[in-house]
C-alpha cells in the first residue's frame, strides 16, 4: 500500500481496480484519480500499489541501457542527464549526473518507480 504523502501528480502506480499501470491525476484524503481513466469512486490508497524499480520498468520508461565494458562493470541506465547504476552485489541503486560511477549517490531507499520519479523531480525540477 502507498501512503498519501508518498505521491505526487503524474506518479505511476498499479491500480487493482483498473488492472494496469496508471498515472495519478489528483490526490485527496479520500483517494486518487487516474489520468485518462474513468472510475466510479475514488480509488483508495489500498487499491493502488507501487511499481517495483526493475530493469524492465526502466526500459519501459525510456531509459537507455548502456553496455557493460571494462570501464563500466555495473548495469547502467541513462535518462536525460542522469545515470542509474545497479550493484547486484548489494542490491542497491546509485544515481549520478556523471557517467563515472565514482561520482554517484546511493539511493538504496528507492525501490519503486514513484520514489524515483519524486527523487528525479526534486533534484532537477525537470
Amino acid at each position: 500500500m502507498i501512503q498519501e504523502n508518498e505521491l505526487r501528480l503524474l506518479n505511476w502506480v498499479y491500480s487493482h481496480e483498473i488492472g494496469d499501470n496508471v498515472q495519478i491525476s489528483s490526490i485527496s484524503e479520500e483517494g486518487v484519480h487516474f489520468k485518462d481513466c474513468v472510475t466510479w469512486d475514488y480509488p483508495t490508497y489500498e487499491d493502488i500499489v507501487p511499481i517495483e524499480l526493475t530493469e524492465e520498468t526502466l526500459l519501459k520508461c525510456r531509459f537507455e541501457e548502456l553496455p557493460i565494458d571494462k570501464y563500466r562493470t555495473y548495469k547502467t541506465f541513462k535518462v536525460g542527464k542522469r545515470y542509474l547504476y545497479f550493484d547486484e552485489s548489494d542490491g542497491v541503486w546509485y544515481l549520478s549526473y556523471d557517467e563515472n560511477i565514482a561520482y554517484c549517490n546511493n539511493i538504496g531507499i528507492v525501490d519503486y518507480l514513484h520514489d524515483l520519479q519524486n527523487l528525479y523531480y526534486f533534484t532537477s525540477r525537470d
